[in-house]
């Protein structure tokens, strides 16, 4: 932050406007650059969510508690970090075709669950990924038929 500006916040917080302090406090912290998303933030965003311990998400387990917040992570992670469905299995410690199944499951259940799509929306917001690019991604991917796993989108069927 600049001195200028140190100096302009002490002395509007000491008159009384709290507004234009406010507004420089923001404008700062907007203007922080910002670390990127990786994997661990994604994983530990929806473990808090769901309300388990990040470790639960590794274990070979199929129950819906543990799996679903993992096709979360799965989903988050091959979608929004675009790694391959390889690479995204791996991190979980499964092969590529549950990554495939967890991106297909998630866009599924985001549109024909309300309750899970807010869910997953929250978790968005938590890590500042911005909402309407993953609304986006779900309503194009919601009108097509199949999942091509080579290119990692959705193609309708002709």
């Amino acid at each position: 932050m600049h001195p200028k500006d140190i100096e302009l916040f002490r002395f509007a917080k000491f008159i009384g406007f709290t507004e234009t302090a406010d507004t420089l406090v923001d404008e700062y912290v907007k203007s922080l650059p910002t670390r990127p998303i990786d994997e661990s933030d994604i994983i530990r965003a929806v473990a808090h969510e769901y309300c388990i311990e990040v470790e639960r998400l590794f274990i070979h387990a199929h129950p819906r508690p543990v799996s679903e917040p993992r096709m979360v992570c799965m989903f988050l992670i091959n979608q929004y970090l675009k790694y391959p469905f390889q690479r995204t299995g791996g991190i979980f410690n499964k092969h590529h075709a549950t990554a495939i199944h967890a991106v297909k499951t998630v866009i599924i259940l985001a549109n024909t669950n309300k309750q899970f799509r807010e869910r997953l929306l929250v978790i968005v917001k938590k890590l500042g990924i911005d909402e309407k690019k993953i609304l986006r991604l779900l309503r194009q991917k919601s009108n097509l038929n199949t999942f091509n796993p080579r290119t990692s989108k959705l193609q309708v069927l002709r």
